[in-house]
């Protein structure tokens, strides 16, 4: 039975509908495109990327080296290069590369040994570069040059997924800039981010290294048509069924955040009794058992936060999209002058607590801001 996913990678049979999305970004790839790939946490990038896209361009070029990295909280050189080369060698592990390649890496990389060997307990691939484990991780610039080297002889691709973080490190974008600029023209790359604003400041900033690199490409909202045989195709077979208006309903209070769209789904599975159409009683009672489930965790997170970070974020729970943030009536809810308003506001930005959308600012997790509206 079909069900609904969530805090996972998600397969490609469980994501409902970007099909057209993930056709737009194959095409992209096998033309050798640039990309940025963006939309909030939680949408589905990187399953979509995952599960659907890297599969279809794998079975087009079986030869292809495909490089995933995920650079999310890296705050140094070495943690970037140490995510690159794992990557680096798990890519190589998909594949056969030739004797000739693995001998270059040997004369590129001197004080490397790269090894293909087979896993005794699982009988796959393992590739190694043989570092030793207390030396430095091989500069990921290196390892970048090194895909470009074998995309001239067969075809490989690279996927950095939240890369926005890199602005978080002293000369990464520099660093990346130089090393992307000399890979072969036709490779694609794909750059993978969740917070627009700081990827505007990476890629749209005049005087940014990275500034004008790529074509950017957001992440379609999924809409209620497409929902709605996804949500009835787990739910029926319990004999439960949602309706157009239900499913609207959902994706406005969710604001289409996929993530949350499942978790509702499998509350209602595990919760539900009875037969029929579901109510929108029943996505208040799903909301409503989900926070029960999670309330010791909301209140270890919300601690964290300063008073004044608590008031605002209660006050965007409760108005949301809040379309004007510096208004008096949203300032009487905070209780802040505009001038310290604003810079906690992008702080908050910053950690991906909030987002904008094209309506107002919003908490980026729906669950967390019904939680915020109705606890004390």
């Amino acid at each position: 039975m079909s069900r609904f996913a969530f805090d996972v990678v998600l397969e490609a049979k469980e994501i409902c509908n970007l099909v057209e999305d993930a056709n737009n970004l194959i095409r992209h790839l096998d033309h050798g495109s640039h990309l940025v790939f963006m939309g909030r946490r939680n949408m589905g990038k990187t399953s979509l990327m995952m599960s659907k896209v890297i599969p279809a361009f794998r079975a087009m070029k079986p030869e292809c080296l495909i490089v995933f990295v995920d650079v999310m909280g890296v705050r140094t050189i070495d943690q970037i290069s140490g995510r690159m080369q794992a990557a680096f060698e798990k890519g190589m592990s998909k594949i056969q590369p030739k004797k000739a390649f693995v001998q270059k890496l040997t004369g590129s990389l001197r004080r490397v040994r790269p090894t293909m060997s087979i896993d005794a307990m699982t009988g796959t691939p393992e590739f190694s570069l043989g570092i030793a484990p207390e030396t430095a991780p091989i500069p990921f610039s290196t390892v970048i040059e090194q895909m470009g080297l074998y995309h001239k002889e067969a075809s490989a691709l690279l996927v950095i997924d939240e890369f926005q973080d890199i602005s978080e490190v002293d000369e990464a974008e520099a660093l990346f800039r130089n090393a992307l600029q000399h890979l072969p023209a036709d490779m694609p790359v794909v750059l993978i981010g969740s917070k627009k604003h700081v990827l505007a400041h990476i890629f749209a900033e005049p005087g940014a290294p990275l500034a004008g690199w790529g074509r950017h490409i957001e992440i379609s909202p999924i809409s209620a048509e497409d929902y709605l045989p996804y949500i009835n195709e787990r739910l029926n077979p319990a004999g439960a069924e949602v309706d157009l208006p239900l499913v609207q309903s959902l994706l406005d209070l969710t604001h289409h955040t996929p993530e949350a769209i499942n978790m509702i789904g499998d509350w209602w599975l595990r919760h539900r009794q009875g037969a029929g159409s579901l109510t929108p009683l029943d996505i208040t009672y799903a909301m409503q058992g989900i926070v029960s489930e999670r309330s010791s965790s909301y209140r270890e997170y919300l601690s964290q936060f300063t008073e004044k970070e608590e008031l605002v974020l209660r006050a965007i729970a409760r108005m949301q999209p809040v379309a004007a943030p510096q208004a008096a009536s949203f300032r009487a809810q905070t209780k802040m002058s505009p001038g310290g308003l604003g810079p906690l506001l992008k702080r908050l930005e910053d950690r991906a607590i909030i987002y904008r959308i094209e309506s107002g600012i919003i908490i980026g997790d729906p669950i967390l801001a019904f939680w915020l509206r109705h606890a004390l």
